[in-house]
């Protein structure tokens, strides 16, 4: 999936309106879960990235946080007065839409299935405690 069209899904789903904001979200929620995963995960995940957004990934060494600390980070990149309660579903719908492009969870509105398993994420998913499991959470 192309770069605009992760903004515009993004602007959709979160029902925002303007792509900027979407832009601002997306590229929040991606960077700041990369700062919590190893190098290997955030480079898993920036491979399957566009190159702008993988450009934004942290690719060194993990650091320790709670989900409290993640949708903190995640409002204060946002910015514009995003509160973590905000930030946090902002980061859900981000990573459906990134489980549902990249990991093959779900099929895109044309019926194509995402590019890898399920598995693939799993392997994200164990690099970050299991109080991020809202971000995988299937039923969003």
């Amino acid at each position: 999936m192309q770069y605009n069209e992760l903004i515009d899904k993004v602007e959709m789903r979160l029902r925002f309106n303007s792509s900027e904001k979407a832009e601002r979200t997306m590229m929040a929620t991606l960077s700041a879960i990369s700062e919590f995963m190893s190098p290997e995960a955030a480079r898993d995940l920036g491979s399957r990235l566009p190159a702008e957004m993988a450009d934004e990934l942290d690719y060194g060494p993990p650091e320790e946080a709670s989900w409290e600390d993640f949708t903190e980070i995640v409002a204060e990149k946002e910015g514009a007065g995003v509160i973590a309660e905000d930030a946090a579903a902002h980061a859900i719908g981000v990573m459906r839409i990134v489980r549902e492009a990249f990991y093959g969870v779900g099929d895109d509105p044309e019926g194509n299935p995402g590019e890898l398993a399920e598995t693939d994420l799993d392997k994200i998913r164990a690099e970050l405690s299991e109080e991020f499991a809202p971000l995988f959470d299937q039923d969003f």
